[in-house]
């Protein structure tokens, strides 16, 4: 079973869904199975969408709903002018996310008054 220090070694990767080699929905996937032990849609295309179809798939199937009070393991869906752009978990007040520009780490929120911000719970297994 990973922890959360196990998922700081990741190696950011494009398209990655294989520990340590993840994206940021193969990080969501990853930690869902192996923290949650909830299997996930890995959508594995291999286009520069995967992030977003495989969130936007999981959504329309009924698996996620937003929710304004966050709980530990919730999906954190970062959004631009209401396009989809980087996924992570909330984890005990903070986020677990990668990115290529600082591979994985656990931090606080960001500030986001230039994007929109939400959280979704897993409701179907």
């Amino acid at each position: 079973m990973r922890r959360i220090d196990d998922y700081l070694l990741n190696k950011h990767t494009p398209n990655g869904r294989r520990f340590p080699y993840l994206d940021c929905w193969g990080l969501v996937v990853d930690f869902y199975r192996e923290i949650l032990g909830i299997e996930l849609n890995e959508y594995t295309d291999l286009t520069a969408e995967t992030m977003s179809r495989g969130f936007l798939y999981e959504r329309e199937a009924g698996r996620f709903i937003e929710t304004k009070e966050p709980a530990d393991g919730d999906l954190i869906a970062f959004f631009f002018r209401g396009k989809l752009f980087h996924v992570g978990i909330y984890w005990k007040g903070r986020i677990l996310h990668t990115s290529q520009q600082k591979n994985c780490r656990y931090e606080q929120l960001p500030d986001t008054k230039l994007n929109d911000r939400r959280f979704y719970r897993y409701v179907n297994d």
